[in-house]
């Protein structure tokens, strides 16, 4: 095993990048801000699609899975590194729908209408997940979480 350790000459190189920058190292042949866009090229290449795209952006159908799957834990969920990425990615989805409901509302006629008394209580999560499971999974597949749920608040609550 060679003496730096069995890290590749990539990581070596992002090592020696940054401890240079930092004033740690002299600076390597050539341009360390050259070698820097190349690593975190790297690292980003290694990245899932989803990790760019807008919160509300998400499958539908891999949002269910994974709430279903934090929801499983009951409360030890709490403690869940996916409970967060997760609301982010709910809370973009109700706040984008909300405005869109309220430009429709300004046109003439909102997109739904959630009584007074039940936007007061809130809706809880297993509400949620219900309306999510209503949806029939092929079709689920193909929505972002952002239009199922659009299409769960139309459904539920139309304005009449």
């Amino acid at each position: 095993m060679p003496a730096g350790g069995p890290e590749g000459s990539a990581a070596k190189s992002v090592r020696r990048v940054w401890l240079s920058q930092a004033g740690a190292l002299p600076p390597a042949s050539g341009s360390p801000g050259k070698a820097l866009r190349y690593a975190l090229a790297a690292i980003a290449l290694t990245l899932p699609a989803a990790a760019f795209a807008r919160p509300g952006e998400v499958n539908a159908h891999e949002f269910y899975v994974a709430a279903q799957g934090l929801l499983a834990k009951g409360p030890a969920a709490v403690f869940d590194s996916r409970r967060e990425p997760l609301t982010a990615q709910f809370r973009d989805a109700v706040e984008t729908v909300r405005a869109e409901n309220a430009a429709a509302g300004g046109r003439g006629r909102g997109l739904y209408c959630i009584p007074e008394e039940e936007r007061r209580e809130g809706m809880s999560v297993r509400f949620i997940m219900d309306q999510l499971a209503a949806i029939p999974e092929p079709e689920r597949r193909t929505m972002t979480l952002r239009s199922a749920w659009r299409r769960i608040l139309m459904r539920n609550y139309p304005c009449r």
